[in-house]
């Protein structure tokens, strides 16, 4: 029998199928590469307003920031004014009334528990100065007895349910102001104002053994909390005339840099806020600065990062128009932070602004809210 013809290829066709195999292969290449250099996809909180104006904690991630989850349910118009995050996911919020007061207390954990409110602090039991242990178990607070005035700092244990009473200021002219966690220890460090004396003390207590470990008697002029360094080896406050930050070594009564003056001495007006310290050594300032030539009036904003150590500044961003900035929260590596910012004749809520120290970036983020900060350490 005679063989059939061989069909042959039409060579039309195979450039064709060669063509889609490439275009599929390079496709899946891209693929590839988009998801080996896209983020790990950071998450934050912050609180912003529902569609009915009362404020919640919402969760988003930074890949997808347009799609916020929201994680609270809340009702009535008490707003929101604490909000910390733990290592392990707890969060804890106060929401307080419109005059301050009454607090509510409540805690969740961010991934499988519903919010709960444990406690409530009015003007029969006041509480307040709250400070959530980075191990997500206790918290620290200020109390006041208001028939005995006797001030006193507790501590609850959320596993327990239980407020202890770690110590007590029964002297009637002594004053706490503050308390707080040390990094990661036990210890707590409080400032204690003397109305006789007019000296504030800072103290470094342990929880544990209850017992006191330092105590040092730090700048009289303070007009605002101090706030400590990580290691407490340093602190900045708002200065007497209430327009700049001091910064202070602990236990010394000069201050190493003071913050206008440093900034810029041909400012006619300066004020300046703190924002955050990125370690022990470095702090974040923001100044909003008038210029005023006799004619006009200039204001603009600077965010900078100081070197307490060698004196040294990082310009983090400057502005023709003034800002006011919130609290920095730095991710674990301590190369990026988020922080709200409220631009002046803008919006009626901050946006929230992403810094890389690396690259000395200014990231906007499309996302509206306060008191942001990163899950898990931004990891």
């Amino acid at each position: 029998m005679p063989e059939k013809n061989k069909r042959k290829a039409n060579p039309r066709r195979r450039t064709l199928m060669c063509l889609i195999i490439g275009i599929g292969l390079l496709m899946a290449l891209i693929a590839g590469a988009i998801q080996v250099l896209r983020p790990d996809g950071a998450e934050i909180i912050y609180i912003a307003p529902d569609e009915n104006g009362v404020e919640q904690v919402w969760l988003v991630n930074l890949d997808n920031p347009e799609n916020p989850r929201q994680l609270t349910e809340f009702e009535g118009y008490q707003e929101i004014g604490t909000l910390q995050i733990s290592k392990n996911n707890r969060v804890f919020l106060a929401r307080q009334f419109q005059d301050a007061s009454e607090f509510e207390l409540w805690v969740f954990n961010l991934y499988d528990e519903n919010p709960k409110q444990f406690a409530t602090c009015n003007l029969d039991s006041p509480c307040s100065n709250w400070h959530l242990h980075p191990n997500g178990k206790q918290l620290v607070y200020l109390s006041l007895n208001e028939h005995t005035n006797i001030d006193s700092i507790q501590i609850y244990e959320f596993e327990t349910d239980k407020h202890n009473v770690v110590t007590e200021v029964e002297t009637p002219n002594l004053n706490l102001l503050d308390v707080q966690w040390i990094d990661n220890s036990e210890n707590l460090i409080f400032t204690m104002y003397d109305s006789l004396s007019f000296e504030l003390s800072m103290n470094i207590f342990d929880s544990d053994s209850t017992q006191s470990i330092d105590s040092t008697l730090i700048e009289k002029r303070v007009l605002s909390q101090p706030n400590f360094s990580p290691d407490t080896s340093h602190y900045v406050y708002t200065g007497g005339d209430l327009i700049h930050n001091l910064i202070f070594k602990t236990g010394e009564n000069n201050p190493i840099l003071s913050m206008p003056d440093y900034f810029d001495e041909n400012s006619s007006d300066t004020f300046a806020s703190f924002i955050g310290w990125h370690s022990n050594t470095n702090v974040i300032i923001e100044h909003n600065v008038l210029i005023y030539d006799g004619v006009s009036r200039n204001i603009y904003t600077e965010l900078a990062m100081y070197n307490v150590q060698n004196m040294t500044k990082l310009v983090l961003s400057l502005s023709d128009s003034p800002r006011n900035y919130g609290q920095a929260s730095f991710n674990e590596s301590k190369n990026l932070f988020i922080v709200s910012v409220m631009i002046s004749n803008t919006n009626y809520l901050p946006q929230i602004y992403l810094y890389n120290l690396t690259t000395n970036e200014e990231i906007i983020l499309p996302i509206f809210g306060s008191q942001p900060q990163w899950v898990n350490g931004g990891r």
